[in-house]
């Protein structure tokens, strides 16, 4: 006789954490891949669950902050069990999800609060398309699920970019440090984690795609008027974007494929802004 699939149960309305929880044990539990979801009201007293029900962020168990936890969520309960139980990537994979699920707990713990925006941080707007008319809390879950798929899919990029970034070739220019970088990255990844780490400006090459960009960050003091004027000059055929912030300056990208390659390699490029901004 086949063992009976455990289902997973939660409460109605469900915040980022639980949802976060429940993805994390049908992504990486393969026993609770196809486990039922359920949504019950709860109480200031508990819910108590019959056998064969696992509670997220519901039914004081093991994956339930409110029985005393007062420095984990849901989440970051079933990430410590499902860690504790060999069940979690290593490497960069371990290493972004274990700042994300670090980020839904803060989240959780009213992180962000008091800030310009916090209104619409993750868990009302789970909540808000529960209630939309025809919506509930399996279709929020759901949306849920997407958005922890795609949160740990750039906490992955974000891991690899610091990698790459760190082993990419650092130089000076007048306005601060630049760092030359040839990777897969989303460009938006680069402008991000080249400022945090203290770089001034990125050139991004692609490996395959073979667009070519230079971003400052945008409490630099570059204006790449005059790269953008100098490139231009030198083939005229190719097709290069200047921002109208004048702090990127692109050939190619994600959203404008470009058919002619320009002439410039990630080194004579940066050749070039170091002479001209030296």
């Amino acid at each position: 006789m086949a063992k009976k699939t455990s289902t997973l149960v939660t409460h109605l309305f469900p915040h980022r954490d639980d949802v976060a929880g429940l993805w994390l044990l049908k992504r990486f539990e393969p026993s609770l891949r196809k486990a039922n979801i359920e949504f019950v009201p709860t109480s200031a007293g508990g819910v108590k669950l019959p056998a064969g029900q696992i509670g997220i962020g519901i039914g004081r168990g093991k994956y339930d902050e409110h029985k005393g936890d007062l420095k984990d969520s849901a989440a970051s309960l079933v990430w410590k069990d499902l860690k504790r139980r060999g069940k979690l990537p290593g490497g960069a994979e371990g290493k972004a999800l274990a700042a994300l699920v670090d980020d839904v707990r803060r989240g959780d713990m009213g992180s962000g609060i008091g800030t310009p925006g916090h209104f619409r941080n993750d868990t009302k707007i789970l909540q808000t398309i529960a209630g939309l008319p025809g919506g509930d809390s399996l279709m929020a879950t759901g949306w849920g699920f997407v958005l922890m798929d795609a949160l740990f899919a750039l906490y992955v990029e974000r891991e690899e970019a610091l990698r790459a970034i760190r082993r990419g070739t650092a130089f000076a220019t007048k306005h601060g440090k630049g760092v030359a970088v040839r990777s897969a990255m989303l460009p938006g990844m680069a402008s991000t984690i080249s400022a945090e780490l203290g770089y001034a400006l990125v050139v991004l090459e692609h490996p395959s795609r073979r667009y070519l960009h230079v971003r400052a960050a945008p409490s630099s003091k570059f204006d790449l008027s005059r790269l953008a004027k100098t490139v231009r000059a030198a083939e005229p055929e190719s097709e290069w974007y200047l921002h109208h912030s004048k702090r990127m300056l692109l050939h190619g990208d994600l959203v404008a494929p470009t058919p002619v390659r320009t002439a410039f390699t990630l080194k004579t490029i940066t050749a070039l802004i170091r002479k001209l901004y030296a």
